[in-house]
């Protein structure tokens, strides 16, 4: 499996980090697209999951484990690219996969030096950037070229996210059957 190089600053002024990725010659490589992902649990080891997304320009399938949520070497994950979002979707369900959620992104892809940067837009979240590369070094020299505070970055999974920004736990957001722009979920307080 590989290990994820990842790094995620919150709350970003959209527009700006825009100049700013232009300005040092990030190549845009999407425009902003709305992804559509189904999360499937995985019974045998709860810390992991399967994911089938259709990025709009192909589709992929990821297994991906967390090993931890408090260093850049949290997650591992095995990727293949697929040719067919609604025939993977039945060939899951055909295996007896429980899918946990549906999931709207809106994002835009940038590559600079083998640098994948990704603004990323979720339902009731702040825009945010991901940072990935091919080792902690690489993330943090370019987190540092953007004026990044590198004391700031998250790490972990957009269950994290909407903890800090919304206070939904992760365990509950992570079974929400549905999370859209037109439903985005929301701290229900009773």
């Amino acid at each position: 499996m590989n290990i994820e190089y990842e790094v995620k600053f919150l709350a970003i002024e959209q527009a700006e980090m825009q100049k700013k990725l232009k300005a040092i010659g990030a190549e845009l490589r999407h425009e902003k697209t709305m992804m559509r992902r189904l999360v499937y649990e995985n019974l045998l080891n709860k810390s992991s999951y399967l994911r089938l997304r259709d990025e709009g320009h192909k589709v992929t399938l990821t297994y991906k484990e967390v090993v931890a949520t408090d260093h850049i070497e949290w997650v591992k994950e095995i990727e293949v690219q697929i040719s067919d979002f609604e025939s993977m979707k039945l060939m899951i369900s055909k295996l007896g996969m429980n899918m946990k959620s549906y999931q709207e992104t809106y994002r835009e892809t940038r590559f600079k030096d083998g640098i994948q940067i990704t603004i990323d837009e979720r339902p009731g979240l702040r825009p945010f950037i991901e940072i990935e590369a091919e080792s902690e070094e690489k993330v943090k020299e370019f987190s540092q070229l953007l004026w990044f505070d590198y004391e700031k970055w998250v790490f972990g999974t957009v269950s994290d996210i909407y903890l800090l920004e919304l206070g939904i736990k992760p365990d509950v957001i992570n079974y929400m059957p549905k999370i859209t722009f037109e439903e985005p979920p929301q701290l229900y307080i009773s």
